[in-house]
């Protein structure tokens, strides 16, 4: 994935490859965001030594107990 990509992926409509080679829209990793950061987290994606893309999802622990019976 170009590097240049990375900082826009996540945003809507956005893709990091034309549309000529892939189809889809650019929102699945828009709506991604919007879910991980809704639940107080974030989500990003890096270069793979070798190729290849690592996406990361942070989210915070829960306080336990806190859950419904």
């Amino acid at each position: 994935m170009p590097e240049k990509a990375l900082s826009r992926l996540f945003g809507r409509f956005e893709r990091a490859a034309s549309i000529r080679h892939y189809g889809g829209l650019g929102l699945g990793l828009y709506v991604s965001r919007e879910i991980v950061e809704a639940h107080g987290g974030s989500i990003s994606a890096s270069n793979q030594p070798g190729g290849g893309a690592c996406f990361m999802i942070r989210l915070p622990a829960g306080e336990t107990g806190s859950g419904p019976p």
